[in-house]
């Protein structure tokens, strides 16, 4: 099976693959909606949009509910402590 090929661009510059297209079945052609300020997606992080006092909310709920962890001795942090000592 042949690899399908994707045009894109306005109509008229779709009109220009017209010879190529003509007679061919299984055609799709998808018109997306025109952007408004209330579809338009963001794509700009919670980091960059927040105001100082969103984030300061969005950072304590991070640390809410980590108060009751144990405490991890400083062994846990070495790096032999990562390994099973039976496989070495």
């Amino acid at each position: 099976m042949a690899q399908a090929q994707i045009y894109t661009g306005t109509w008229e510059e779709l009109n220009t693959h017209s010879a190529y297209l003509r007679g061919r079945r299984n055609l799709t052609l998808i018109v997306p909606e025109e952007d408004t300020e209330e579809t338009k997606p963001t794509n700009e992080h919670f980091f960059l949009t927040a105001t100082p006092e969103e984030f300061q909310m969005a950072f304590d709920a991070l640390g809410h509910g980590h108060e009751n962890s144990p405490v991890l001795p400083p062994e846990a942090f070495e790096r032999e402590s990562l390994y099973d000592e039976d496989r070495f």
